[in-house]
């Protein structure tokens, strides 16, 4: 038997996005640990408001805080505005997971395009593509140094696996989104990993990108299993990452025994404190 592994609440399930209204009604219906992820309104005085908080524990993913100035977080990019605007962001959240304890600031793997906050939710211009090799070798890089600085302040750093959706190929092929697949995931844990790297990975991101280039999943879960020390866990369609909750009877619930992360969040979207409450019994069922 595997012991239940920290069980995390994405911001996003609570639908709030001003940090006393998360703060509300993440107390009010009994969750105590959160994942700070996209979403979330930015304030001047947020980290402090973080870091005094101690009735409730924090991990930072992403693109959270919110910065100053809006930008789309690239750790490949080709353009160099963009790629120290990420490093620096994630700089400063593995600076704030410090202040926090936590033991881990999770990331988004890269993607080879020059992409602006105004193409989200788009299909990305042809002359923004960018070679995927290059941008492969750049991500890398910007891991290998995240790394280093994460050592320094005792945080480690998860990278996540992309979702490939349909409108993401082109002409049938995943040419723009980096570690998607299990093979490319376990290659780079296998050749990167360490102490203060490991892998996080998204089940819906999974069986959307499983859908989408035809892959099997429990060969996917098979590879990434042994470098994996956190998941992310909500259902969809297959089509879209729509961020939805799960229960018991769920395919989720059986996959879990294959994995023994250090924590799991639960990422479904704008959930009911019922809905909540069914995504946690089935993880502890599967733990069970």
């Amino acid at each position: 038997m595997i012991e239940v592994p920290d069980v995390f609440v994405s911001s996003i399930a609570f639908g709030e996005r001003d940090f006393a209204g998360l703060v509300h009604k993440a107390q009010s219906w009994g969750a105590n640990k959160i994942e700070l992820t996209h979403g979330i309104t930015r304030e001047d005085k947020l980290e402090s408001q973080l870091v005094c908080q101690s009735q409730l524990q924090f991990i930072v993913h992403n693109y959270s805080p919110p910065p100053p100035e809006p930008f789309v977080l690239n750790l490949a990019s080709e353009d160099l505005s963009t790629l120290e605007t990420s490093l620096a962001h994630c700089r400063r959240a593995i600076e704030l997971s410090q202040k926090l304890q936590a033991r881990y600031f999770s990331v988004h793997a890269g993607f080879a395009a020059i992409v602006k906050p105004e193409h989200l939710g788009k299909q990305i211009p042809a002359e923004n593509r960018r070679d995927k090799a290059v941008a492969k070798a750049i991500f890398e890089a910007s891991i290998r140094e995240l790394v280093d600085f994460g050592a320094k302040h005792g945080v480690g750093i998860l990278v996540e696996n992309n979702v490939v959706a349909e409108p993401n190929l082109i002409e049938g092929r995943n040419d723009m989104l980096l570690l998607a697949t299990g093979e490319e995931l376990a290659e780079f844990a296998e050749r990167m990993g360490g102490d203060h790297l490991g892998l996080l990975i998204d089940f819906g991101h999974v069986k959307v990108t499983a859908a989408t280039l035809g892959l099997d999943c429990t060969a996917f879960f098979d590879l990434v299993s042994p470098h994996t020390r956190a998941l992310h866990l909500s259902d969809n369609n297959g089509s879209h990452d729509s961020n939805e909750p799960f229960n018991r009877d769920s395919w989720i619930t059986n996959t879990l025994a294959n994995f023994a992360p250090e924590y799991i969040v639960v990422e479904t979207r704008c959930t009911t404190r019922s809905q909540l409450a069914a995504c946690i019994d089935a993880i502890e069922v599967a733990y069970g």
